[in-house]
C-alpha cells in the first residue's frame, strides 16, 4: 500500500493466509493449470535427453563410426529441441490465459466490493491507495502467478530430474554436485540469519551492502569453498581422462601356453 510505504511506522496488522480463497481464485482455471505443470514436466524430460544421447554417440556411435546411429541420435536431440520449444510457447500461452483470467476476476470483484462501501470510506481513504490496489496490486498477483509460480515449479522439476540423471550417470560427480549446493545453501542461509531485523528500504533510501553491513563475508567462504570443490573435481576429471586415454602398456610377463593333440 502507498500508506504503508511512505509511512513505515503505521501499525500493521498481520493477517493469516486464506488458502481457501486463494484455492477459489484457481479452481476455474485447474484444467489449464494441469496442462501447464504437463507442460513443465515434459520440458524437464525433454531437457535430459540431449546428455543421455551425447553418452550414446561417446560411447557407442563413435567407436564403431557406426553413421546411421550417429545420425539417429542427432536426429533425437534435434527433435526434443523443438518440442521443447513448442511446448514452451504452449505454456506461455496457458500461463497468460490463466493470469489474465484471474486478474480479471479479482478486479471485477473488486470493483463489486468498491460499490457497496458507504460514502464515508471514499473520504476517508486516499484515492491513489484505492487505484493503487485496483492497478498495481492486481498486477502484482498477476506477475506472481504467471512468473514467480511457474517459476519456482519449473526450478523443482527440472532440479529434481538432472539430480536423477547426474546420479544415473556418474553418482561420483552426482555427490560433488550436490556438495558444492549444500555448501552454498548453508552459507548463504547463514548470511540472511546473521540478520533478521532487516526490513525493506523507504524509497529513495540508499541499501548499505559493504563489509560493514554484515552476512557478505559468508558469501565470500560460500564462493572460495565452491570454487574449490569444482577445481578438485576438475582435476580429478582430467586425470581420468587422461589415463582412459593412456595407451595400454606391455605387459612386463608373458605366458605362452602350447598344446599338442597326442592322439
Amino acid at each position: 500500500m502507498w500508506s504503508n510505504m511512505y509511512q513505515p511506522n503505521k501499525p500493521t496488522v498481520g493477517k493469516r493466509v486464506d488458502w481457501k480463497r486463494i484455492g477459489a481464485l484457481f479452481s476455474p482455471y485447474w484444467a489449464s493449470q494441469t496442462m501447464v505443470l504437463a507442460c513443465i514436466l515434459a520440458s524437464s524430460a525433454l531437457g535430459l535427453l540431449p546428455a543421455f544421447m551425447t553418452a550414446r554417440i561417446i560411447d557407442s556411435s563413435i567407436p564403431h563410426k557406426d553413421f546411421h546411429q550417429l545420425a539417429l541420435y542427432v536426429g533425437i536431440i534435434l527433435a526434443s529441441a523443438l518440442v521443447s520449444a513448442a511446448l514452451g510457447v504452449y505454456q506461455g500461452y496457458l500461463n497468460s490465459l490463466v493470469g489474465e483470467g484471474i486478474m480479471r476476476d479479482i478486479r471485477t470483484s473488486l470493483v463489486a466490493h468498491l460499490h457497496r462501501m458507504p460514502l464515508s470510506f471514499f473520504t476517508g481513504t486516499k484515492t491513489g491507495e484505492i487505484m493503487n490496489r485496483v492497478s498495481n496490486d492486481v498486477d502484482n498477483i498477476d506477475n506472481v502467478v504467471t512468473g514467480t509460480l511457474v517459476t519456482i515449479v519449473t526450478n523443482v522439476f527440472v532440479i529434481a530430474t538432472t539430480v536423477v540423471t547426474i546420479f544415473v550417470l556418474n553418482w561420483k560427480l552426482a555427490l560433488i554436485s550436490l556438495a558444492v549446493i549444500v555448501i552454498i545453501g548453508l552459507l548463504l542461509a547463514g548470511a540472511i540469519w546473521r540478520k533478521p531485523g532487516l526490513s525493506a528500504p523507504l524509497p529513495g533510501a540508499r541499501v548499505d551492502v559493504g563489509p560493514e553491513a554484515g552476512g557478505l563475508s559468508w558469501l565470500w567462504i560460500g564462493v572460495g569453498l565452491s570454487s574449490l570443490v569444482l577445481l578438485l573435481s576438475i582435476v580429478w576429471t582430467v586425470a581420468v581422462l587422461a589415463e582412459i586415454s593412456r595407451p595400454a602398456r606391455k605387459p612386463a610377463v608373458i605366458i605362452e601356453v602350447t598344446g599338442r593333440q597326442w592322439w
